[in-house]
């Protein structure tokens, strides 16, 4: 954190804003898509094959069973299936064994001007698996295939926030996401 950043939180906190969670902006550009390679009893599907709403949003709610951010709703994954050009079907992932879905992740493309106006990015959001499936490489089917399919739509950079202290992190790391800053949710807290 630099010291600029540093001194407005701790100002911001004197006046009676408290830390609600730190995250951390990370970044992956996409230059070259590894050959996928997994397991042939996970199955990589999107919502446009298969998958339904119903079902992509109760395995997400497992996944995240214990945030405490307010969970997906599927009314709210299908108006942005609808309404948004970035949320592309093809892009909303979920991992199946023996027709259960284990694992999903879901992003949005988007186009940033600033760069060019063909040059496209997208965000990954609600990565996560069911709890007796972590740490079996689910997670990293789906960031593998989702960057696959993300490079066909043009994608040259991908973004996420994520905890910064959790074990979360390293993963991304290992994936080959770049730490590109901090950031500090905060909440007022006004005495009554």
């Amino acid at each position: 954190m630099w010291d600029s950043e540093k001194y407005l939180l701790d100002t911001l906190t004197h006046v009676g804003f408290v830390e609600k969670e730190r995250q951390g902006l990370f970044s992956l550009s996409i230059t070259k898509v590894k050959p996928k390679v997994h397991d042939s009893a996970i199955k990589l599907q999107s919502i446009s094959a298969g998958i339904t709403i119903a079902d992509f949003v109760k395995a997400n709610r497992e996944a995240f069973k214990d945030d405490t951010s307010r969970p997906l709703e599927e009314n709210e994954l299908e108006e942005w299936l609808e309404k948004s050009e970035g949320f592309l079907a093809e892009c909303q992932l979920a991992a199946v064994i023996d027709e259960t879905i284990v694992g999903t992740v879901m992003s949005e493309v988007i186009t940033n001007p600033i760069n060019d106006a063909n040059h496209r990015e997208a965000w990954i959001y609600g990565l996560g698996a069911l709890e007796q499936y972590r740490r079996q490489g689910i997670a990293s089917l789906l960031v593998s295939e989702l960057t696959t399919r993300l490079s066909k739509q043009g994608v040259k950079k991908i973004w996420l926030f994520t905890d910064i202290e959790g074990p979360i992190r390293s993963f991304y790391e290992h994936a080959g996401f770049v730490h590109e800053a901090d950031w500090v949710d905060l909440d007022l807290v006004i005495d009554e």
